[in-house]
């Protein structure tokens, strides 16, 4: 079940930071809701990549 919770806790830090994206201006919006849309896949596949596991 570790994984499961993992995945839940990725998506409610997701959805934070996306809400406090839509708070800057357009530009910085843009740009902030780029590098928070990865999905909890792509994140694993990514720090895998980085951390060599």
């Amino acid at each position: 079940m570790q994984g499961c919770s993992a995945r839940e806790g990725y998506n409610t830090l997701q959805i934070t930071q996306q809400s406090k994206c839509k708070q800057q201006v357009p530009n910085e919006r843009e740009e902030c809701l780029t590098q928070v849309s990865d999905s909890y896949d792509e994140y694993i596949k990514k720090r895998r990549e980085v951390t060599n596991e």
